[in-house]
């Protein structure tokens, strides 16, 4: 004969094993829920953020800056700014004027301060009848990460005096 004592004993041991049941059961649908879960990224657009780059006046040989040094300097600037992948600073902000930069180079923490991450300077010898030798530099004067250091050389002809 089954006593009381016997009988809660059975229902609580039955009570365990449904309690256990219902948990694993939610523990399955939980997995099955999540494993059949979509993941949608959508990439609308992208962001660029323009490279601050300083551009100086491109000086003669000895270091004074003359009116054909200035056009190409701002030739250069507007065409950075157009491209939106550099955001030129303002000349007037430059700690090194463009005589020193010839003769020295640049001292990369005085462009660090105005926040150039690259610069552009030259020179530019007129060799007579419009003809002119450049000599460009690119430095990349950002914080120490890559250093890129770029030197063209090239020849053109240019009639300033007669802009139309």
């Amino acid at each position: 004969m089954v006593r009381n004592n016997q009988i809660c004993s059975i229902m609580q041991d039955h009570g365990i094993v449904v309690t256990s049941v219902v948990r694993f059961i939610f523990f399955i649908l939980c997995i099955t829920l999540n494993a059949n879960a979509v993941l949608k990224i959508s990439v609308n657009k992208g962001v660029i953020v323009p490279d601050p780059i300083a551009v100086a006046s491109f000086t003669n040989s000895d270091g004074s800056t003359s009116q054909t040094g200035t056009e190409i300097s701002k030739i250069i600037t507007n065409d950075l700014q157009i491209s939106g992948r550099f955001a030129p600073l303002n000349e007037q902000s430059f700690v090194e004027k463009a005589s020193k930069l010839a003769l020295n180079g640049p001292n990369a923490a005085n462009w660090r301060v105005v926040g150039a991450r690259f610069l552009i300077y030259g020179t530019i010898v007129e060799n007579g009848n419009n003809n002119y030798e450049v000599i460009k530099f690119l430095k990349d004067i950002g914080y120490n990460k890559s250093k890129i250091d770029i030197q063209v050389k090239y020849n053109f002809c240019l009639d300033l005096k007669n802009k139309t």
